[in-house]
């Protein structure tokens, strides 16, 4: 089974400490991960689904200023990254632009300008890394949308049953010769599904974990199915404080399995090259 772990978020705000905490066991394995990151998040009063700002590290102050803040102008985060790709062990993934919620139900021709904008930052970010992944904000996207950032050359990983329940009307083709039922081929690029996270607030740390293990084993049982462990770091250090070392026992789970093939998002595409 082929697995990806990726986090979502990262931005101007993000601390590389807390990155280093959750993940540095894997990179000191040689274990990559894609790091979704934001290009320019916005620091106005949108809330989440819980009424809380979007991003935490953001002051009511900040918010009040409506500004955007390029990962850019955050250079120690950018340096501490860099290293990571330059070693292939953090790929980079574009999350939206601003990371508002609705940013991407939107038109053509306003998609194409937000995806010019935000190749741009994280390009200057982050030189040497290859971008090939899109990752809608809140899993929200226009069949415009869709269509203008694959005919820009990203793929997308996103929620199948928000894709559908939200009215996208593209015809997605299954690729022949491959068994896996969540990925799909538009034109050249590809979709792939995924629509579990590893935490809900909902269920708390414990079965969260016990809900995603048991995908994972199912998973590796059907071996039909390519497998994104998706996570926010901020998460982590919000809800419990031994959620680090459980997802550490988590991870040995994958490691040591020799059924699961962890994989970059890059390397998964250039293995369906001419199929």
């Amino acid at each position: 089974m082929k697995f990806i772990f990726r986090d979502d978020d990262c931005n101007f705000f993000t601390q590389f400490s807390q990155l280093e905490s959750i993940y540095q066991h894997l990179w000191s394995r040689g274990i990559p991960i894609c790091l979704s990151v934001v290009p320019s998040i916005l620091s106005h009063p949108n809330l989440d689904s819980y009424g809380r700002p979007c991003n935490k590290r953001i002051t009511k102050a900040q918010y009040r200023m409506c500004k955007y803040y390029p990962i850019t102008n955050n250079k120690d985060l950018c340096n501490e990254i860099n290293k990571y790709v330059r070693a292939g062990l953090i790929e980079i993934a574009l999350h939206g632009y601003s990371h508002d919620v609705d940013e991407f139900d939107t038109s053509y021709v306003k998609t194409a300008e937000l995806l010019k904008k935000g190749i741009k930052i994280l390009h200057d970010a982050f030189p040497s890394a290859e971008i090939s992944t899109f990752v809608a904000p809140y899993d929200i996207l226009s069949t415009d949308s869709v269509k203008a950032i694959i005919e820009s050359g990203l793929s997308i990983c996103t929620s199948g049953k928000k894709l559908l329940n939200h009215g996208c009307d593209l015809h997605l083709n299954t690729i022949y010769g491959h068994k896996y039922n969540n990925l799909f081929r538009v034109s050249t690029r590809f979709i792939l599904t995924s629509d579990s996270f590893l935490y809900y607030e909902s269920l708390g740390v414990d079965k969260s974990l016990e809900n995603f293990t048991t995908i994972t084993l199912d998973s590796i049982e059907s071996n039909n199915q390519i497998l994104v462990c998706t996570n926010h770091y901020w998460q982590f250090f919000e809800y419990s404080s031994d959620f680090l070392e459980k997802w550490h026992r988590y991870t040995l789970l994958i490691l040591q399995n020799p059924q699961i093939q962890i994989t970059k998002y890059a390397d998964l595409y250039s293995s369906l090259t001419g199929v």
